[in-house]
């Protein structure tokens, strides 16, 4: 066949000869030039592609970022009411408990005994005022505890009489702080997040900045450093001044978005990373969390690899096929790159609404979902059911079993909830041990039974190990929403409340407050 092509093109006379090589030159020149237009527009293409993918993905981080550091913050704040509310009822019954006609001498033997009074003041006087006895932590805290001075390093005091004489009990605030600080400590720790992210607390003692302006609270990187003093006139590697713009931007605004160079976690490997931090005001804590710039790169290198790779075949293909296949390998190229670009998002979004270990949705999905059915409330009417559930006495099976353990517990209660309950109900993992049921059934008739069926589901969702079972239970909180809600945040309050009493009452149980 190209033999006797050739052999045509030979017996054509000179002016046919001309004019079709006239012909074949402009073909290939248009060809050519199609190619460079093309290839010239791949380049903007795959740069402006390059573009939107990592500002959709540091949109996405600093989201995550964001939440982390906000619902950390919701936790310091529950983890310290629940405290003052536990502190307060011991108190009370402290001093509830005296009898009047204790001997004296027996209560101050009592009151001596630093393994039951560690936490709790405790000084004894006449009618007169006359201090009889105190322990040794209420030294210099006398006229608080008397209600001579306005004292705010206190909770709260109590007094009860003890014959004719009167025993005051405190508790400090710092007491509570305290405490805070170690569980926050032990979740900070224990906690893991995407690409080597993680949180950190820093305490401000002088908002003006400069030498020992705060303390370095609590850092899972940098353990051993706790307690130690920071200055804003420190640097990083590239010499800037990461703490003096942190303070800068909490003293303005109470939160700030900024990037600086810090070594990778467990790595003495530097990078940079965005950070978002935010004031704790109770505390004069500034909560934070960064995200290393350098994993997003790696994204893009790979995406990039693979745009250029298929833009190669492209090339080829127009080599060989002409001018009607450049065309239609345009369309395929570009059709082929808007399907992977709307998977790749979809696939990331998918992966932060769900949980990764549980499988059950994440709290961003709920978050979510709670503000969408807030907003059809208060357009509509149309309620839903939320409960809020705790596993009651999770940290015990972590201590006695082991994390692995722990959250195999974890796995096998999202599975048997997911399997029990209607299509139409939706399981989050609101935090650790902590999820949320949200039902599409507004029915306050059929809640009880609801939660009843719940609570059998977590029964039954023990793990086994060797010949014998853990046996797991669930506290729940339920609520819906209410007229004069602000925001879903009122929901979770009330749920986070009827939890509460549940715990309180003896766990294992549900409470509802409509």
């Amino acid at each position: 066949m190209i033999k006797n092509l050739i052999q045509r093109i030979k017996n054509l006379d000179s002016v046919r000869k001309r004019y079709l090589g006239f012909t074949m030159g402009i073909l290939i020149t248009f060809f050519l030039m199609l190619t460079i237009v093309y290839i010239v527009q791949i380049g903007i293409y795959e740069r402006k592609h390059a573009e939107n993918s990592r500002n959709q993905l540091l949109d996405i981080k600093r989201e995550v970022i964001t939440d982390t550091v906000n619902n950390t913050i919701t936790s310091i704040e529950v983890v310290k009411t629940n405290l003052e509310e536990t502190y307060k009822s011991r108190l009370t019954r402290y001093t509830f408990n005296i009898d009047s006609g204790y001997d004296l001498d027996i209560m101050m033997d009592f009151l001596s005994n630093e393994e039951i009074n560690s936490d709790i003041l405790s000084l004894i006087t006449t009618q007169d005022g006359e201090i009889l006895f105190q322990t040794e932590n209420s030294k210099g805290y006398e006229k608080g505890l008397l209600g001579k001075d306005l004292d705010q390093s206190f909770l709260d005091v109590k007094s009860t009489s003890i014959g004719d004489n009167i025993l005051y009990a405190g508790v400090l605030n710092e007491t509570i702080k305290d405490e805070v600080i170690s569980r926050m400590r032990n979740r900070i720790y224990n906690d893991v997040y995407f690409e080597d992210a993680y949180l950190w607390i820093n305490e401000v003692l002088n908002y003006e900045g400069g030498d020992n302006y705060g303390i370095r609270l609590i850092h899972p990187n940098l353990r051993d450093t706790e307690g130690s003093y920071l200055s804003t006139n420190m640097t990083d590697i590239m010499g800037t001044t990461p703490y003096l713009t942190e303070l800068t931007g909490i003293r303005e605004s109470g939160e700030v978005y900024f990037s600086y160079y810090f070594k990778r976690l467990e790595t003495d490997e530097i990078a940079e990373k965005m950070t978002y931090a935010k004031l704790y005001e109770e505390y004069d804590w500034i909560v934070a969390m960064g995200v290393y710039y350098d994993d997003l790169e790696e994204y893009l290198a790979t995406t990039t690899k693979l745009s250029e790779d298929q833009t190669r075949e492209s090339l080829l293909i127009l080599g060989l096929t002409g001018v009607l296949l450049l065309f239609i390998g345009l369309l395929v190229f570009f059709k082929l790159e808007k399907d992977y670009y709307n998977k790749s998002n979809i696939d990331l979004k998918e992966q932060i609404d769900t949980d990764e270990l549980t499988k059950a949705k994440s709290r961003r999905a709920g978050m979510k979902r709670l503000q969408v059915e807030f907003e059809r409330f208060v357009t509509t009417g149309e309620n839903i059911t939320a409960l809020l559930m705790d596993i009651d006495d999770f940290k015990k099976i972590n201590d006695n079993y082991g994390h692995d353990i722990g959250d195999k517990v974890l796995m096998n209660l999202v599975t048997r909830i997911n399997n029990g309950v209607r299509d139409s109900d939706t399981l989050y993992r609101w935090g650790g041990e902590e999820f949320l049921i949200i039902s599409k059934d507004s029915s306050v008739d059929g809640l009880q039974s609801f939660i009843t069926k719940v609570l059998h589901l977590v029964e039954k969702s023990d793990c086994r190990m060797d010949n014998s079972s853990i046996l797991v239970s669930s506290s729940i909180g339920a609520t819906q929403f209410k007229k004069g809600d602000k925001s879903y945040d009122d929901l979770i309050k009330r749920a986070d409340d009827a939890l509460y009493q549940s715990k309180r009452q003896g766990k294992n149980r549900g409470t509802i407050l409509i």
